[in-house]
């Protein structure tokens, strides 16, 4: 028996045949299986029950396969979330412990940058004391040594002038012939001058070295080739430079007296003396003397005889002062120790003038601690100046020119390093002390007195 589920308007319809319930059941499972699965069934009227049944059974099976595929699916997102959970637990514990490691080091870095800080104030508090015990001390230690220097100098200068006062009784009061120094003597006196003036150029230490005036005109560009801390041999060559012009410009002491009316004063009296010996008297006599006193040993005595009466005469008064004359000299006395103190005066300004010049403002202490030391050097100069004239044999400064060439030895010493290079040939740069010479003749050589300081060229 077929049973058919129809609707109520279906009920009342009545049921023509058992072929028209097949028809209806096979309309229908045709409706079903197109509406389920159109394209799936190809051939629409050969569709039976059996197929349904098959596809129902196909369509059970694909939903059992999709349940378990889903029941996988389901198992294996639990377990992912469960992962994702537990990874996320660890993340949070993760964050945590660097959290906690990021507060610690915060603390560190705190603690070390205080620490830091501390260092540092505590480093230079102490540099602070540092430099100013050493400044302190630096202070102490040059006040100490300027007062001893000072005290060192004021008695050499007391001894000095003693020594010269000595000597001036001694060569007033001794026979005439006397009166020439020996080389001993030269040697000794040209080599306490030139202390003197090493002593007077020593450069004002600043905190970078020597102090150095931005106006001061470097001569022949020595600093800059050479260093500033070369500076000693400069103000050393000018010094003697000034010294030569006022003492020693003439050969035969007739430049002791300076030049200007110094010297005219001394050619003056050559002339005189050559009216009297010559009747023609038309001589140029600046040029004509050397010659003169070279060749002829009768007018050589009458030169050094000059001359140690002006030496005599000069030294009769204290030397330790520059005051005029009393009126007890007579007027060529009174004439010649005015040219001699004038001269004098006017060296020591000019070696003043270098060092103002050197150290601008900031060395008017220095010139001022130094003066008394280089008017002792201006005296002593005047006084070697005079005693030029007063050697029976020509005596003279060794001063070569720049760029001469010169062999280091006994005439000629490296201002540092003496004469340990002995034979080697040299340019002169600069001259640092010039030597003194006693000048041989036709039948005897020179014979070096005190050899000359240099400053060469360097050799690179």
């Amino acid at each position: 028996m077929v049973w058919c589920c129809r609707s109520k308007k279906e009920h009342d319809e009545p049921i023509e045949s058992a072929r028209d319930v097949r028809r209806e059941y096979a309309a229908r499972i045709e409706q079903f299986l197109s509406e389920v699965s159109p394209r799936s069934w190809p051939g629409h009227n050969k569709r039976s029950l059996s197929e349904l049944f098959q596809f129902a059974r196909d369509a059970h099976q694909t939903k059992s396969d999709l349940q378990a595929e889903v029941a996988d699916l389901h198992t294996r997102l639990t377990s992912s979330q469960n992962q994702v959970s537990s990874l996320r637990g660890q993340l949070a514990e993760a964050r945590g412990s660097l959290r906690e490691q990021a507060v610690t080091i915060s603390d560190r870095d705190a603690d070390i940058a205080s620490a830091d800080r501390r260092w540092g104030e505590k480093l230079a508090d102490a540099n602070r004391r540092h430099e100013q015990e050493v400044a302190e001390a630096n202070n102490r230690h040059e006040h100490g040594v300027a007062d001893l220097e000072a005290q060192h100098t004021a008695v050499v200068a007391e001894l000095r002038d003693r020594i010269d006062r000595l000597i001036g009784e001694l060569m007033h009061n001794q026979p005439a012939e006397s009166r020439a120094w020996t080389d001993e003597k030269l040697k000794g006196r040209m080599k306490d001058l030139d202390r003197l003036v090493s002593e007077v150029t020593k450069p004002q230490q600043g905190r970078n070295g020597p102090i150095i005036a931005s106006t001061f005109q470097d001569r022949d560009g020595f600093l800059a080739r050479e260093g500033t801390g070369s500076l000693s041999f400069l103000l050393r060559s000018m010094m003697w430079d000034i010294l030569a012009e006022h003492f020693f410009s003439l050969p035969l002491g007739f430049g002791a007296l300076g030049p200007g009316q110094g010297k005219e004063a001394l050619l003056g009296v050559y002339k005189a003396w050559r009216v009297l010996v010559n009747a023609t008297g038309n001589e140029e006599y600046e040029e004509s003397y050397v010659a003169i006193f070279t060749e002829d040993p009768e007018a050589n005595k009458w030169r050094s005889a000059t001359f140690e009466s002006l030496m005599a005469s000069v030294l009769q008064q204290d030397m330790s002062t520059l005051e005029t004359p009393t009126a007890r000299s007579s007027s060529s006395v009174s004439r010649l120790l005015s040219l001699h103190n004038t001269n004098i005066k006017k060296a020591a300004g000019g070696m003043e003038k270098v060092l103002a010049d050197v150290t601008g403002s900031a060395g008017a202490t220095t010139v001022e601690s130094r003066r008394e030391m280089i008017l002792k050097a201006a005296r002593l100069a005047a006084e070697l100046g005079l005693q030029l004239g007063v050697q029976s044999a020509r005596v003279e400064l060794k001063r070569p020119a720049r760029n001469q060439s010169v062999v280091i030895g006994d005439e000629f010493h490296h201002c540092m390093d003496g004469d340990l290079d002995r034979g080697q040939r040299v340019r002169v740069d600069l001259v640092v002390s010039p030597g003194l010479t006693r000048l041989g003749s036709a039948k005897t050589d020179d014979k070096p007195v005190v050899h000359c300081n240099i400053y060469p060229y360097a050799t690179h």
